[in-house]
């Protein structure tokens, strides 16, 4: 795990400020490390000498085509983001953490684009879902993250 270049952190904070209009002071106390299969994580600006670790922080991000944001980014940092925010109701939201595909209807997409939404039931950030034409949400939880809910 390496520190990320200046232009691949430039990448992913341009992402997040252009999709989600989270702001980029948000990410000053914070350094971009990079691992393998273009994984992107979040932690600490300065680490230990010793023990040299394996891994660092959390993970945020994939870096493919474009930038595939994760789950636990707008876990823990959904309150910053301000559009592409999707609402789910009880039954949606039950159904999409058990792994479910979503087919929304267009007034509940209606303030979205297509592409990397976040999900949130109430005032709480589920997940990163992706969000298709025609309200066809795709799942985006890892299948080992999936689970029932029925307490909500």
């Amino acid at each position: 795990m390496m520190i990320c270049p200046d232009d691949i952190r430039s990448r992913v904070v341009g992402y997040l400020m252009q999709r989600f209009g989270m702001r980029e002071s948000l990410w000053q106390d914070y350094e971009f490390y990079q691992s393998s299969r273009g994984r992107i994580h979040l932690g600490p600006c300065e680490l230990p000498d010793r023990p040299k670790p394996d891994s660092v922080g959390c993970l945020i991000a994939r870096l493919q085509r474009t930038v595939k944001p994760s789950s636990a980014l707008f876990q823990l940092f959904g309150q910053y983001v301000q559009r592409e925010i999707l609402n789910l109701d009880r039954d949606q939201t039950q159904r999409y953490l058990a792994g479910e595909s979503l087919v929304l209807a267009t007034d509940q997409i209606a303030d979205c684009r297509p592409g990397f939404v976040m999900l949130r039931y109430d005032v709480l950030p589920l997940a990163c879902g992706l969000l298709r034409e025609g309200g066809q949400l795709e799942n985006q939880l890892p299948r080992a993250s999936w689970c029932r809910v029925d307490l909500l």
